[in-house]
């Protein structure tokens, strides 16, 4: 996953009631499409059932913080290094990689591995690779809302805030200034905070933030206290 890579049609089913009803990519793009999110046709060469379990993960997402949808706007195929399963950008993009993505077997054994070795949060799943990227996308949100207007002054307002995590920086701390008041006089426990979480989770704020709420969409009230707190502050700011 990298967050910095070139950083109403009716259903056709009736009844469908969610992403993961849809039998058809066909389906799952109407059914999407008509909820204002795009699918790409490059998503119609993937696994199906892949991309339809990580369709409806981000589906989920929209259901839970519907200011996400201020960004976001779909999900398209491409290449995003040679380790990344999947990519966000701030125009509203979730990417999923074709080369790391080739079945739901082959990223459920890659990612728990990955689990079991503490990069990613305990009790998660391949699915939450999509959970992760939303959570890019919720920053990507909250970057708009910072910097709403339409001039180029903004625009390289918003873009400079994304590259450098302003947004997401800001909620980890108030996350941390809730868990562990006192932190800025012993960064260690920050760290400790972090790491908790996942190794990933200590690469930047964005990557923080990103696992914060992978694992606080999985784990609920067992997530690690960071994540309860982003998760929180998030939803606060992004539930409607």
């Amino acid at each position: 996953m990298n967050k910095g890579f070139s950083s109403g049609v009716a259903n056709r089913r009736a009844g469908m009631g969610s992403a993961m009803d849809a039998g058809s990519f066909r389906e799952l793009r109407d059914h999407m499409e008509a909820k204002g999110i795009r699918l790409s046709e490059g998503l119609a060469d993937m696994d199906f059932e892949t991309v339809r379990a990580l369709t409806a993960r981000a589906e989920r997402m929209v259901e839970l913080f519907p200011g996400v949808k201020e960004a976001f706007r779909g999900i398209d195929a491409g290449e995003h290094g040679a380790d990344a399963y999947a990519g966000a950008r701030l125009s509203g993009i979730v990417g999923l990689s074709p080369e790391n993505i080739r079945s739901m077997s082959q990223i459920s054994r890659d990612y728990e591995r990955d689990v079991q070795r503490g990069f990613h949060p305990q009790g998660t799943d391949a699915a939450s690779i999509m959970v992760h990227e939303m959570g890019h996308m919720l920053e990507a949100a909250m970057v708009r809302r910072a910097f709403p207007g339409s001039t180029p002054a903004d625009e390289r307002s918003r873009s400079a805030a994304w590259r450098h995590g302003d947004e997401a920086g800001r909620v980890v701390t108030r996350a941390l200034n809730r868990v562990s008041p006192g932190w800025q006089e012993r960064p260690r426990e920050a760290l400790v905070q972090i790491r908790g979480v996942s190794a990933y989770a200590a690469q930047d704020a964005s990557e923080t933030l990103a696992e914060c709420i992978s694992d606080a969409f999985s784990n609920g009230r067992r997530a690690r206290p960071l994540s309860r707190a982003v998760w929180e502050i998030v939803r606060s700011e992004l539930s409607g």
